[in-house]
């Protein structure tokens, strides 16, 4: 798992987000080519009827929000633990992600 502690990923243009806490944050976009690492941020956390949203301002051009509720893949149906949005250059991106041990 190279250390990574989250991964989400997302569908139509396929993404990739990797969490390595207090490290950086690997986002892989458009089927794999476009990758950037970004230093880490921590994330302001809301929490509301026992559910957290985690907002992360990553950079001014990435902003990611996860959110503590099920989550189900558009392509493979699998079932995820958190939904995630991601707006990147004034584009939003959707999907699901799961905290790895």
């Amino acid at each position: 798992m190279r250390g990574v502690n989250f991964r989400a990923i997302g569908q139509e243009p396929a993404w990739l987000i990797e969490i390595v806490t207090e490290k950086h944050i690997y986002l892989s976009t458009d089927y794999g080519q476009h990758e950037k690492t970004y230093q880490y941020v921590k994330p302001t956390i809301v929490t509301k009827k026992r559910q957290s949203t985690y907002h992360y301002n990553v950079s001014d051009e990435f902003i990611m929000t996860i959110k503590e509720q099920p989550c189900r893949d558009i392509m493979s149906g699998i079932e995820f633990e958190t939904q995630v949005n991601i707006t990147l250059n004034n584009r939003t991106l959707k999907g699901c992600g799961k905290i790895l041990m």
